[in-house]
């Protein structure tokens, strides 16, 4: 539609409701199509899909609506443009922007990508439309700090996990600053691990996780736990390259059950890694599962679980799967185990 014909006023609609199969109220309407040839609205009952067509009856702009507004307001009664650079240029930013906990993810993050592009084309005089932004997820968080000495009672552990959950969605806001200060100033595992993986998702590059080896080696459930959360936490493009590396590392002991479960398991549980396109992931825990074979068969058995959903993925990828699969199954002193297991998959 030629923007000389905006805008199209809103049809009347008996009912401000969604229709019985739940589209916007604007589906209550018979008239609103719009006619191409005499450029206005028609009825429905006109739409031939040539030169009449249905209108979209989701009038919420969404983000794109809710990420730039506030410069509107700096100039609402310009009818030629959203905001006149006079304007704009005398109230430029706001001091201080406060949020709700719905904007953690959504519109400090998409607001300020608008905010970006309207200055990329020279349409806004500042970069940043607040000097400083406030969100009251940062406050929630500071709220669920437990002061007191650490308690394993059910009570503290929810407020521990919450409070993790909430530093989650702070990261993407952050880069990182808060989950940081959180892992050098925890007083337990459970939050310095929580931290430790939100770094690592976000591919901040710090000390963290060394730090936390030479805190916990000693402690091998908590070392199971660091291998398992560098891994599941990676990005999964360079998760293979991850495993890779920590599958060489010193205390990577592949005979034991546990820390074979932590490196190799972890990584046939990350779907995003384990399936890249390529089969590299593919190749790689098959690999691993022959070894283990040779020492012990039962877990190896177990490990082929990870490709009985093959039948699920595209062709490709079943291709791939089945490949590595055939591999085991006529690999030399295959045990019955294993090989059991591997046949029933490949049924």
């Amino acid at each position: 539609i030629e923007e000389k014909y905006l805008p199209i006023a809103l049809p009347d609609v008996d009912k401000y409701l969604p229709t019985e199969d739940g589209k916007p109220p604007l589906g209550n309407s018979n008239q609103w199509a719009w006619d191409t040839i005499n450029n206005k609205v028609v009825a429905n009952s006109l739409i031939d899909n040539k030169s009449v067509f249905k209108l979209e009856l989701n009038t919420m702009p969404g983000w794109a609506g809710s990420s730039w507004y506030f410069n509107r307001y700096m100039d609402s009664n310009n009818e030629l443009e959203f905001a006149s650079k006079q304007s704009l240029n005398y109230w430029k930013e706001v001091d201080v922007y406060i949020g709700g906990s719905e904007h953690a993810t959504g519109h400090l993050l998409y607001s300020r990508f608008w905010q970006y592009f309207l200055y990329d084309l020279d349409l806004v005089p500042v970069k940043d439309y607040a000097k400083k932004l406030i969100n009251q997820l940062t406050n929630l968080y500071e709220d669920l700090t437990i002061h007191t000495e650490y308690r394993p009672d059910a009570k503290s552990a929810g407020q521990r996990s919450l409070r993790n959950t909430v530093l989650k969605y702070i990261t993407r806001i952050d880069g990182g600053k808060t989950a940081f200060q959180q892992f050098k100033t925890a007083d337990n595992m459970t939050e310095q691990l929580s931290s430790l993986g939100l770094i690592i998702s976000g591919n901040i590059k710090n000390s963290c996780a060394k730090d936390f080896y030479t805190q916990w080696h000693s402690d091998a459930l908590v070392i199971d736990k660091w291998f398992a959360i560098q891994i599941l936490s990676a990005n999964p493009s360079n998760a293979l390259n991850i495993v890779k590396e920590l599958s060489s590392h010193a205390d990577f002991n592949w005979r034991n059950p546990n820390r074979f479960r932590s490196v190799i398991g972890s990584f046939a549980m990350s779907p995003p890694a384990f399936h890249m396109k390529d089969g590299s992931g593919y190749e790689f825990v098959s690999d691993w599962i022959i070894k283990l074979d040779q020492i012990n068969p039962q877990t190896a058995a177990r490990m082929c679980g990870v490709f009985e959903t093959w039948k699920r993925y595209d062709k490709k990828r079943q291709t791939l799967i089945t490949t590595q699969l055939r591999k085991i199954q006529v690999s030399p002193k295959l045990s019955k185990d294993t090989l059991e297991i591997v046949n029933k998959i490949l049924v």
